[in-house]
């Protein structure tokens, strides 16, 4: 239980440094992060086994990767280019299920939620890089 609140904490304050000096981007991916987040540990509490593909959890990932994906193409920022390809490992590892005959259930859940560390690290690291930089000139 102690993993989830400071999973939480993560969040919260990745997400609080993203919409404070991120500007429009940075508030824009601190939304999906928290909105991902919180629907994710809405669909584990909805399907709580991981002996077989946890469809919820993947159907909330897989909006979740379409979200970071437009946001990415939208961005002319770097870091929402690693944040969406966190995204894509997360999405793969429920594919992967669905192609082996059996697997670890410990392993696959680990797999499937251990990719929201890096979207976050990444976004915190790509802000902060971005606000050293100076300011960005428009094409």
């Amino acid at each position: 239980m102690t993993i989830i609140y400071l999973f939480w904490l993560l969040v919260i304050m990745a997400s609080s440094f993203a919409w404070r000096y991120g500007e429009k981007d940075g508030r824009r991916a601190a939304l999906l992060t928290i909105g991902a987040a919180a629907l994710t540990a809405i669909g584990q509490n909805y399907q709580t086994v991981w002996q077989h593909t946890n469809f919820t959890v993947m159907l909330i990932d897989l909006l979740v990767w379409l979200a970071f994906m437009d946001f990415m193409f939208a961005s002319r920022r770097y870091f929402p280019i690693w944040m969406a390809a966190a995204q894509t490992n997360a999405v793969l590892t429920h594919f992967a299920t669905l192609m082996a005959a059996a697997f670890n259930h410990k392993i696959y859940a680990g797999l499937a939620s251990v990719w929201s560390i890096p979207c976050l690290l990444s976004m915190v690291a790509g802000i902060a890089l971005d606000r050293n930089r100076g300011p960005r000139k428009e094409f």
